[in-house]
């Protein structure tokens, strides 16, 4: 009932990040409420396979041409959940768009892809590997062996010309992340490149 009405509350009330971000923590059924008016406001909700995380996402509308999304990241614990609300103040923001699941032993961790307004029609898309720890949510999770060393994050800009795909991708059953190669001048190719886990780490695989 508490979450109907507040479903329909203006996504542009100045209060609207810390009011979700209350009830989000406070009431666990929020996790799983389907939130449509919202979502038809402009909030993108990703949430992942398993239930035990969600990303809300929203733009302040105060970033000029570098859109500043806002979001709140909701999870579970023990039956107990957590949220925790950013808000970017003046710079881009990621808007998530998804969240892909990946186990491997005994652990879980979330791959959340986003896209950012950096610029008009120059946006930046990323991959970050989350995983909660205890009663947190550790970001930037280093799972991925780059040229430059282990990282948690993926990410490239691109210019929004084409109506290819320019987002990150998850295969489960290969256990393979991949994005598209995009040129210089920001241009999507129809070309993939693909990070493969090897039992360790992800690391690129030569195509």
């Amino acid at each position: 009932h508490n979450m109907e009405a507040y479903d329909s509350i203006s996504l542009y009330d100045s209060l609207f990040g810390e009011t979700l971000q209350q009830l989000t923590a406070g009431n666990p059924a929020s996790l799983h409420y389907l939130f449509t008016r919202l979502q038809n406001q402009g909030v993108t909700i990703a949430t992942s396979s398993d239930g035990y995380l969600r990303i809300y996402s929203w733009d302040g509308q105060t970033g000029g041409t570098a859109h500043n999304a806002n979001n709140i990241y909701q999870y579970k614990v023990d039956d107990k959940v957590y949220s925790t609300l950013t808000i970017v103040d003046g710079g881009p923001g990621d808007c998530y768009s998804a969240i892909y699941l990946f186990k491997t032993g005994n652990q879980t961790y979330y791959f959340a892809a986003s896209q950012a307004v950096i610029a008009t029609l120059r946006l930046h898309a990323a991959l970050e590997i989350l995983q909660l720890e205890g009663t947190q949510l550790q970001n930037n999770v280093p799972l991925i062996h780059t040229a430059s060393g282990m990282t948690g994050t993926l990410g490239f800009d691109y210019t929004l010309t084409s109506e290819r795909d320019a987002d990150f991708h998850f295969d489960p059953a290969t256990s393979t992340i991949s994005f598209p190669v995009v040129l210089e001048d920001g241009r999507v190719t129809n070309r993939k490149i693909s990070y493969v886990f090897n039992g360790k780490y992800f690391e690129r695989k030569n195509n």
